[in-house]
């Protein structure tokens, strides 16, 4: 066995004792068609607020990993976004608009990412774009895991 870098690994290294068949023992090489996977694996977003300002909807919840959770938010005016105490990262995934807060504003586009700190307040998305009325602003909001204290 030989790095990239041209350095030659011991087995031990590879698999430290335990051996490469028993190594590969924890993949499963099951084969699954596309309509499968999905149909056994994919989450639906579920609905948890609507308006006429916007949408907000739940991709992953801390019932599916206590490691993170994940929102999609289609922004068609102006959206308030709760604050919680501890901070998160907006996405945005589609257009472009403003994040406002108590004391600022920023200016962000498709493939920006906002980190929002805990002490954060007043936030809020706004679609500006040019078809203003559409859902052509939407962003993903990643938040940390859950500790239980």
């Amino acid at each position: 066995r030989v790095t990239p870098a041209g350095y030659s690994v011991a087995d031990q290294s590879c698999h430290q004792g335990s051996g490469f068949d028993k190594m590969f023992d924890c993949f499963h090489y099951d084969t699954y068609t596309e309509e499968q996977v999905l149909d056994r694996w994919r989450l639906q977003p579920v609905l948890i607020r609507q308006s006429d300002a916007g949408q907000e909807r739940v991709l992953i919840d801390y019932g599916h990993t206590p490691y993170f959770r994940m929102h999609a938010l289609d922004i068609v005016s102006e959206l308030d976004l709760p604050v919680d105490g501890r901070f998160s990262v907006l996405i945005v995934t589609k257009g472009s608009g403003v994040i406002s807060w108590a004391g600022g504003e920023m200016r962000v586009r498709q493939g920006e990412q906002i980190f929002l700190p805990a002490g954060a307040s007043a936030i809020r998305a706004i679609n500006d774009t040019a078809d203003a009325g559409s859902s052509d602003f939407q962003i993903v909001r990643c938040y940390p895991p859950f500790i239980n204290d």
